[in-house]
C-alpha cells in the first residue's frame, strides 16, 4: 500500500509526540507491514481542531491533484490526524469515496473494515473530548494567572521583562533595565510636546530596536517569514508609539482583549510595578489627546511663518522663496496672502525676509529679552470621577452577570455579595474624597528669553519658540508709531518703521511690572 504519513503538532514542545518520533514510528510501521510511504503531510503549530482540508500540508494531499497517488492516510494516533469528531468522520467518508482508508498505528485501528471504522470513531470522540478538556484547563489556568497578576505567556509590554515569580509559582513581570530608560525618555518627550512621529524617526535613526525586535532578541529568537527567511528589523512608527503609550500596562495594570482585568474586589489587577508615576500617565494622556487634532500642511522653514500678518487687513503673510541661477542669488520675502491668493490689491508692500525677521526680533527681545521664560506645566489634581465611574461600571457589570445566572448557587451568591460589598465600600470611600481639577501652572525655567533664543540652533526651533511665546508681527503700508510697551523702542528701522509687535497680556503684564521696578 502507498501511505501518506500525517504529522501534526499544536506546539513543538512535547517530546512524546515530537515530529521526529511521529515520523520514525510511521516509517517503522510501514516497513513492518510492507507499505511504502510516498509522502509526508507535516503540519506544525496547527491545532487538531483545524479541518484537514484547511491545513497547509495535509490540505494539498486531499485536493483534486495530490503530489503523488496514495492509498492510506496514516498517523501515529487518531488525535494526530484530528481532534474533531466531525472532521474525522468527514475524512473517513472522503477516504471511502476515493477508495482509501485511514489508519493510526499506535491505536491499532484502520477504517478498511466496519469494525475498525467503529473503533476509530469511538477513539475520535475521546480525542475531541480531550481537546476540549485541555482548552478549558488552559483557559482556566490563564484566567487564574490573570486574577493573581502573574504573567502566563504571550507578549510582554515594552519596559518589562518576564522573571520567575518570587513565590516560586509561575512567572511575573519586572522592570527591564535596558528598555525602561528609553520608554521614560519617550514619555518625557511627548509630555514636553514632541510629536510621536518625530520621536519614531529619532528612534529609527539611532538604531533602537522596536518592541517586537527587542523581545525576539531577549528570548534568543530570530524573526522569520513563513518560508524561513529572516525578517527585516521592524521600524518604530507613530502607530506603534501611540498604541504603547495609551496602554494601562504603563501603570502595571493587566489588560486582556483590550479591557482592564479586574480582581475579586472589582478593581483593576496590579500585575507589576508601574513603569511611570500616575501623574506622568495623566500628563501623557493629556499630551496625546492634544495631538489628535486634524493635521495641516507643515509651515515652510521660515522664521515668521504663521506669525506675521498684514497690518492693513489682518491676512497672514505668506513666505516666498525664489532662486535665480543666472545670478546665483536667492530671494526671500513675505507678502500679504490676500494679494497672492485672492488677487486683491494690498497697500502693504512685500517685506524682505531678512529685514522683517531682524526688526521683529529686535522689538521682541527688546521688550522681553531679560525676562525669565516660564513653561506651562500640568499640575495633576485629585479627581476621582473616573475612578468612581469605573466602580459604577463594575457594579453594573456585576449586576448584569448576576442577572445572567453567572453567580448561581450558594457559592456563587457568596462570591457575588462579597464583590458587591467591596465595590460599594470603595464607592462610598471615593464619594467622600474631594475633587480638585487638574491645572496648568507657569513654572520658571531659570533662563531668560534672550538666553533661550541664543541656545536654539534651527529655524524650526526658533519659530516654535516665538509661537509658544505668543508673538504676532504686523507689517503696515506706512510707518507706524511704536506700539512697543517700552517707550522709545523702534518699530522696525530696517523696514522703514512699518513693523509692530504684539505679545500676550500675561507677558505684557510682566514687562510693565519690570518697567515699574526699574529706576
Amino acid at each position: 500500500m502507498r501511505v501518506l504519513g500525517v504529522i501534526r503538532l499544536s506546539r513543538e514542545t512535547d517530546e512524546t509526540t515530537s515530529p521526529e518520533r511521529q515520523r520514525q514510528g510511521l516509517t517503522d510501521w510501514a516497513r513492518a507491514h510492507g507499505h511504502t510511504i510516498v509522502g509526508w503531510a507535516e503540519d506544525l503549530d496547527v491545532s487538531g481542531a483545524v479541518p484537514p482540508w484547511e491545513r497547509p500540508e495535509l490540505g494539498r494531499w486531499l485536493g483534486d491533484s495530490p503530489p503523488a497517488p496514495f492509498d492510506v492516510v496514516a498517523g501515529m494516533k487518531i488525535d494526530r490526524i484530528s481532534r474533531s469528531l466531525l472532521h474525522f468522520v468527514q475524512l473517513i467518508d472522503w477516504a471511502r469515496e476515493h477508495g482509501k482508508y485511514v489508519a493510526a498505528y499506535m491505536d491499532a485501528v484502520d477504517t478498511s473494515t466496519d469494525t475498525g471504522e467503529l473503533v476509530a470513531k469511538v477513539l475520535a470522540i475521546f480525542a475531541e473530548f480531550e481537546r476540549k478538556t485541555i482548552a478549558a484547563r488552559s483557559a482556566d489556568s490563564r484566567r487564574h494567572a490573570r486574577q493573581e497578576g502573574r504573567w502566563h505567556g504571550g507578549s510582554v509590554a515594552y519596559g518589562y521583562r518576564p522573571v520567575k515569580h518570587p513565590g516560586g509559582k509561575g512567572w511575573t513581570l519586572a522592570h527591564d533595565t535596558e528598555t525602561l530608560p528609553i520608554l521614560r525618555a519617550i514619555v518625557a518627550d511627548v509630555i514636553d510636546g514632541k510629536a510621536t512621529a518625530a520621536i519614531a524617526r529619532d528612534l529609527n535613526a539611532r538604531g533602537v530596536p522596536s518592541p517586537r525586535d527587542h523581545a525576539a532578541a531577549r528570548d534568543g529568537k530570530t524573526r522569520v517569514h513563513k518560508d524561513g527567511t529572516p525578517r527585516k528589523p521592524q521600524a518604530w512608527t507613530d502607530t506603534t508609539l501611540r498604541r504603547m503609550l495609551v496602554s494601562r500596562a504603563l501603570l502595571g495594570q493587566l489588560e486582556h482583549q483590550g479591557r482592564v482585568v479586574r480582581g475579586d474586589s472589582g478593581l483593576p489587577v496590579q500585575r507589576a510595578e508601574a513603569l511611570i508615576p500616575e501623574a506622568d500617565w495623566k500628563a501623557l494622556q493629556h499630551a496625546l489627546d492634544g495631538k489628535r487634532r486634524p493635521k495641516y500642511r507643515a509651515a515652510p522653514a521660515a522664521l515668521l511663518s504663521g506669525l506675521a500678518f498684514c497690518g492693513e487687513d489682518g491676512s497672514p503673510l505668506h513666505f516666498h522663496w525664489m532662486f535665480k541661477p543666472q545670478r546665483n542669488q536667492e530671494y526671500r520675502y513675505y507678502r500679504c496672502s490676500a494679494r497672492t491668493k485672492q488677487g486683491a490689491d494690498c497697500a502693504a508692500k512685500a517685506a524682505r525676509a531678512e529685514e522683517l525677521e531682524a526688526d521683529a526680533l529686535a522689538v521682541f527681545l527688546g521688550m522681553v529679552g531679560d525676562l525669565e521664560v516660564e513653561e506651562r506645566r500640568l499640575i495633576p489634581g485629585e479627581d476621582h470621577t473616573a475612578e468612581l465611574a469605573r466602580v459604577d461600571q463594575a457594579l453594573t457589570e456585576l449586576r448584569d452577570d448576576r442577572a445572567a445566572g453567572l453567580y448561581s448557587g450558594d457559592r456563587g451568591t457568596a462570591e457575588y455579595r462579597a464583590m458587591y460589598l467591596s465595590l460599594e465600600g470603595k464607592r462610598a470611600a471615593l464619594a467622600e474624597l474631594p475633587n480638585v481639577p487638574d491645572r496648568w501652572d507657569m513654572v520658571p525655567t531659570g533662563r531668560t528669553f534672550r538666553e533661550t533664543w541664543d541656545a536654539l540652533a534651527t529655524v524650526e526651533e526658533r519659530r516654535a519658540f516665538l509661537a509658544d511665546a505668543g508673538l504676532r508681527v504686523n507689517v503696515h503700508a506706512q510707518p507706524v508709531r511704536t506700539r512697543s510697551l517700552i517707550p522709545g523702542t523702534p518699530s522696525g528701522e530696517a523696514t522703514g518703521g512699518r513693523v509692530s509687535v504684539e505679545i500676550p497680556h500675561d507677558l505684557q503684564r510682566r514687562v510693565l511690572e519690570r518697567a515699574a521696578r526699574t529706576p
